[in-house]
C-alpha cells in the first residue's frame, strides 16, 4: 500500500488504528444497545444536546492506553494546548509506554464538530486537506457527511518522471448506532456510538495515468465521558488486505479511571535481609502493568548504611522494575525505597515500600593452581585443577573455563568439571604440545553462590616439558653476533663460549672476539672481550679452537672474510694475546683438524671469491705457510659463502674436505678427497635439488655404520630439507636421502645429543629463532625433526656451536646472539668424570684421531663436538 494513503487513513479516524492482527477477517460486532439500557440512562436527544465533550473528552492530563493486535501497547495523552492560525488547539501525542512521543495530533472541539486540524509537522497531503472533521453533532443513527472530496498534490514522485503524482481523496463519516460493548479489557461501555468512516484514494501517475487506488472501512466506537475505546481498521489495495485493531486498557479521564484499585508489590528480589553479591540486580514485580512514562528521580531510591545514594539504570516494563547499579556493590547493607510516580496505566498511586538487604562482595580467588602459576616442565598428560577460597555457582562454570594454546592462540578442547563446589578439574582431550606455554582464563559469569564473579590477579600460564632441551637461557643480548664456537679457552678443563661480532652502533661490542668463561659451578662468567683485526669489510665470520702452537693449551683463530685469518694463543693465565696473522684470502670459513697425522692440528681455509680452499699445517710452534686447492667453492663473498667442514668420508682414515656453494645448486657441495701422498684431488660436486643450494654442511657418522657421511641443509620457506649422503661399505657416496625440515634450515652441527652412543645432528633456522634436532635410532635411522625454542642469532653457517658448557657431562646447543639450550638428558654414569679427564690432558683430543691408517674410529671414541678442534 502506497505511504501516504495508509498515513491519511491513519489520521482521518482521529487516531485510530494500531496493530495488525494478521487475518483481514472482519470483527464479530458487539450487541447493539437495547430498549432497557436506553430507558435506564438518558435519551439520546437529551444526551447529544450536552455537545461533543461527551464522546471526544480532551481535559488536561486525560490519558487513554490502548492494546494493539500484535499485543503491544499506545499511548495517548492530552500534553496541552497550540495556537495554529487563528484555532485554538488541544495537543494529543501518542507513543509506545517508555519511548518518546513519536507523533502529535491537534483538535478542536466546539458544540457543532470535531476537527483534526494539520499541525506544523504533517504530511503535506493533510496540509493540502485543510481541518477534517471527524466527529459532527448531533450525533443520530443514520447520519453521514463527507469529510473529504478533493484531489490534491501528493507530494511524492512515484513514477519517477520528475513531477509530484496527484491524490484523489473522498472519505464519508456515518453514525452506525448506540451500542454496547462488552470485550474491552477496561470495562464495559453502554451507549457507545459506533461511528464508520469509508475512505477511498487514488494515487495517478502523471506520466502514464495508471491509477493505484485504496480503500479502507474505519470502525471506531466512542463512549460518552471516555472518548474512543475501540477501532478496527480494514485497509484494501487490489488483493492485499490489512487490518488493524486496537482496545482500550486503561485510561485516567477527568475524575473518572478504568479502575481505583492501588497496585501492590508481589515480589522483592533481593528479598528483605537475604544476603547477595556484587552483581545483585534488584528486581520489583508489581500486581499489575505500571506506567513507565509516569516514573520520576525518586521512584526507586537505594542507599547504603551510611545514606549514601546508589545510582544506576531504571528501566520499568510492564509489572516489572528493575534497578541495576553503574558499579558492582560493596559489601555492606542497603535499603531501597519506593516513592512517587509508581502509578498504574489508570493513574493510581502505588503506597510507599522499603526493605532491605545485604551483600557480601568479596570475590572468589584461587588458593591453590596445579600445575603452579608459570609452571615449567607440565607433563603433556597433565590434569589442571584450580581450587577456590568459597564453593562455586555449579550452573555457571560450564563454558566459562577455557585452556588456551598460547603462542597458537587457540582455544584447546578440554572437558571441565566442577569436582567438588570448590574446585575445578580441566582434562585436555589431547596430548599436550611439547614446549608450549598455555593459559588458563576463567571468564567473569563464573561466580560464587551469590553471584560474584571469579577474580584472577594474575594469569594463570605454564609451559610444558621442552623435551631434550630446555627453553633457551639467553646468556646475553648481542646485536650483532656473527659466529660461535665451544671450547676450553683457559685450560681449566672446562667448555668456554667463544662469539666473533659484527657492527651495531656498539663500540664496546662491535668487532669483538668475547669469550664466556665456564665456572665450576657451571654457570657462564661475564663476557670477557678481544679487540681484533675485524671491520665492516672484514667481519669475523668463522672461529676455530685448537692447540695451534704445540702447547697444549686450545688458541682461538678468527676467519675475517676474506682478508685472513687472526690466531689468538692462550697464554699460561689462561687469557688470550693476538699472536699471529695469516694474509689470505681463503679466510671465509675455516676449521681445525689433524690433516697429515702429525698430531698437531691443522688449519683448513676457504674462499667465496677465488673458489679455493688453503691447507696451513702447525709445524712444531707455527703455522706453516698455505697449500691452495681448487674447490669450486663460488659465492662472490663473506656475504654468500657457504660451510665448510672436514672428515673422512670414504672410509681410507684420511681427512677429506667438503664446501659448501651457496650460489650453484647442481654444485651444492664439492669434496676434496685427500690422496695418498696427503694431498688433495680435483673437487666432486654434489647436487642436493634442482633449485637450492646447501646452505650447511657437517660431517659424522649418522647411522652407526662406523663410517662417516655427509649431512647437508638446504631451502627456503619451502621447500627446506636435510639431506645425508650415507657412506656404503666401497667408501663412496649414496644419493642423498631426504628428511622434510622447518623452513630455512642453516647452520648443522652432529654430536651425541641424547647419550645414547649414536650421532645426532642439530639444525639452526634462521628467521625463527628455532633449533631443530635429527636423532638417530637405535636401527641407524634418523627420526623425524623435533623442533626446540631458540633466539634470533645470525644467519652463519657456523652461528651454531655444541658442547658441555654446564659441566653436567651432556652436551648443549649454543647460538649466537648469546643464548643456549641445556641439554636435559640422563648422562651416562661417568660422561662428566671422562670428559674432565680427557680435557685436562696434557695433549687433548682433536676431532680428528691421531695417526694414519685403519677405518675412522667408533662414536664413542670421537669427540662429541666438531668445535673442539675448530
Amino acid at each position: 500500500m502506497s505511504v501516504v494513503a495508509l498515513a491519511l487513513a491513519g489520521v482521518l479516524t482521529g487516531c485510530g488504528g494500531g496493530g495488525d492482527d494478521g487475518t483481514g477477517a472482519q470483527a464479530e460486532p458487539d450487541p447493539p444497545l437495547t430498549e432497557a439500557d436506553e430507558s435506564a440512562s438518558l435519551g439520546v436527544e437529551t444526551l447529544l444536546g450536552r455537545g461533543g465533550s461527551e464522546y471526544f473528552p480532551l481535559g488536561t492530563q486525560d490519558q487513554w492506553v490502548y492494546r494493539t493486535a500484535d499485543d503491544g501497547q499506545l499511548k495517548f495523552r492530552v500534553t496541552g494546548r497550540e495556537r495554529i492560525g487563528a484555532l485554538d488547539t488541544t495537543v494529543v501525542t501518542h507513543n509506545v509506554p517508555g519511548f518518546a512521543p513519536f507523533e502529535q495530533v491537534n483538535f478542536v472541539v466546539d458544540a457543532q464538530a470535531v476537527r483534526q486540524v494539520p499541525g506544523p509537522g504533517a504530511n503535506p497531503v493533510l496540509q493540502a486537506l485543510g481541518p477534517l472533521e471527524v466527529m459532527r453533532f448531533p450525533l443520530i443513527p443514520g447520519q453521514r457527511f463527507v469529510q473529504a472530496d478533493r484531489s490534491v498534490d501528493s507530494g511524492v514522485d512515484i513514477d519517477g518522471d520528475g513531477r509530484t503524482d496527484m491524490l484523489t481523496v473522498r472519505s464519508e463519516v456515518t453514525v452506525v448506532a448506540f451500542e454496547l460493548l462488552t470485550r474491552v479489557e477496561a470495562g464495559l461501555f453502554a451507549r457507545t456510538a459506533h461511528l464508520r468512516t469509508r475512505i477511498e484514494q487514488t494515487l495517478v501517475a502523471s506520466s502514464t495515468g495508471t491509477r493505484s487506488t485504496l480503500q479502507a472501512t474505519l470502525d471506531d466506537w466512542y463512549a460518552p465521558g471516555v472518548g474512543l475505546i475501540r477501532s478496527r481498521g480494514v485497509y484494501r489495495e487490489g488483493e492485499a488486505v490489512q487490518t488493524t485493531t486496537q482496545s482500550l486498557l486503561a485510561y485516567r479521564v477527568g475524575g473518572r479511571r478504568s479502575d481505583a484499585v492501588a497496585p501492590t508489590v508481589t515480589a522483592m528480589d533481593p528479598a528483605p535481609r537475604s544476603l547477595q553479591g556484587s552483581r545483585t540486580i534488584v528486581n520489583v514485580d508489581f500486581s499489575e502493568p505500571l506506567d513507565a512514562d509516569a516514573l520520576q528521580a525518586d521512584s526507586i531510591t537505594i542507599t547504603d548504611a551510611s545514606g549514601n545514594t546508589v545510582y544506576g539504570y531504571v528501566s520499568l516494563v510492564g509489572n516489572r522494575l528493575t534497578f541495576s547499579p553503574y558499579e558492582p556493590w560493596p559489601s555492606g547493607t542497603y535499603t531501597v525505597r519506593l516513592g512517587a510516580g509508581l502509578v498504574d496505566l489508570a493513574g493510581n498511586a502505588l503506597r510507599p515500600r522499603s526493605w532491605a538487604f545485604n551483600v557480601e562482595a568479596e570475590a572468589p580467588t584461587a588458593v591453590s593452581l596445579t600445575p603452579a602459576r608459570d609452571a615449567e616442565d607440565v607433563a603433556l598428560d597433565a590434569v589442571l585443577r584450580a581450587e577456590f577460597s568459597e564453593a562455586l555457582d555449579a550452573r555457571t562454570v560450564p563454558g566459562n573455563v577455557r585452556l588456551f594454546d598460547a603462542a597458537a592462540g587457540q582455544q584447546v578442547e578440554a572437558v571441565v568439571t566442577l569436582t567438588n563446589p570448590r574446585t575445578i578439574t580441566i582434562r585436555p582431550q589431547a596430548p599436550l604440545r611439547r614446549a608450549t606455554r598455555y593459559l588458563v582464563q576463567f571468564d567473569p559469569a563464573m561466580t560464587d553462590l551469590r553471584g560474584n564473579p571469579v577474580m584472577m590477579t594474575q594469569p594463570w600460564t605454564f609451559g610444558t616439558d621442552p623435551g631434550l632441551f630446555g627453553y633457551p637461557t639467553l646468556v646475553r643480548r648481542h646485536f650483532a653476533p656473527e659466529a660461535v664456537a665451544v671450547g676450553d679457552v683457559n685450560g681449566d678443563g672446562l667448555d668456554d663460549v667463544v662469539m666473533s661480532t659484527y657492527f651495531s652502533f656498539d663500540p664496546d661490542n662491535d668487532f669483538k672476539l668475547v669469550v664466556y668463561l665456564q665456572r665450576p659451578d657451571g654457570t657462564l662468567a661475564d663476557p670477557v672481550r678481544y679487540a681484533n683485526a675485524s671491520w665492516s669489510e672484514c667481519k669475523a665470520s668463522s672461529l676455530a679452537i685448537a692447540d695451534l702452537d704445540g702447547d697444549g693449551r686450545k688458541d682461538v683463530a678468527i676467519a675475517q672474510g676474506g682478508c685472513g685469518v687472526e690466531i689468538f694463543i692462550q697464554r699460561p693465565d689462561g687469557t688470550l694475546a693476538s699472536g699471529n696473522w695469516l694474509p689470505y684470502a681463503e679466510s671465509h670459513r675455516i676449521r681445525a683438524a689433524d690433516i697429515n697425522a702429525d698430531g698437531l692440528a691443522d688449519l683448513v681455509g676457504m674462499s667465496a671469491q677465488t673458489g679455493q680452499v688453503a691447507v696451513w699445517y702447525q709445524v712444531g710452534s707455527r703455522i706453516s705457510l698455505p697449500t691452495f686447492y681448487p674447490a669450486d667453492a663460488g659465492g662472490g663473498s663473506v656475504y654468500t659463502a657457504g660451510d665448510l667442514d672436514v672428515g673422512d668420508l670414504n672410509g681410507d682414515g684420511r681427512p677429506d674436505i667438503v664446501v659448501g656453494n651457496t650460489s650453484d645448486p647442481a654444485r651444492s657441495v664439492a669434496v676434496l678427497y685427500q690422496q695418498a701422498d696427503g694431498r688433495y684431488g680435483a673437487p666432486l660436486a654434489l647436487g642436493v635439488d634442482t633449485s637450492w643450494a646447501a646452505r650447511g654442511v657437517a660431517i659424522g657418522d649418522l647411522n652407526g655404520d662406523g663410517r662417516h657421511d655427509l649431512a647437508v641443509t638446504w631451502g627456503g620457506a619451502a621447500p627446506a630439507a636435510l639431506s645425508v649422503f650415507y657412506q656404503r661399505s666401497d667408501g663412496t657416496l649414496a644419493p642423498p636421502v631426504t628428511l622434510t625440515s622447518l623452513d630455512y634450515p642453516g647452520a648443522i652441527e652432529i654430536a651425541d645429543l641424547n647419550q645414547d652412543g649414536r650421532l645426532d645432528a642439530a639444525v639452526a633456522h634462521d628467521g625463527w629463532g628455532s633449533v631443530g634436532v635429527y636423532l638417530q635410532g637405535s636401527d641407524g635411522v634418523l627420526q623425524a625433526e623435533q623442533r626446540f625454542d631458540g633466539t634470533d642469532g645470525s644467519a652463519n653457517p657456523h652461528g651454531l656451536a655444541v658442547g658441555d658448557v654446564n659441566g653436567d657431562g651432556r652436551v648443549d646447543v649454543v647460538q649466537t646472539g648469546v643464548s643456549v639450550l641445556y641439554n636435559r638428558g640422563t648422562p651416562t654414569a661417568t660422561a662428566a668424570t671422562e670428559r674432565r679427564m680427557s680435557q685436562s690432558a696434557a695433549a687433548p683430543k682433536l676431532r680428528w684421531w691421531l695417526g694414519v691408517g685403519g677405518r675412522a674410529p667408533s662414536p664413542s671414541s670421537v669427540q662429541p663436538s666438531r668445535s673442539n678442534a675448530r
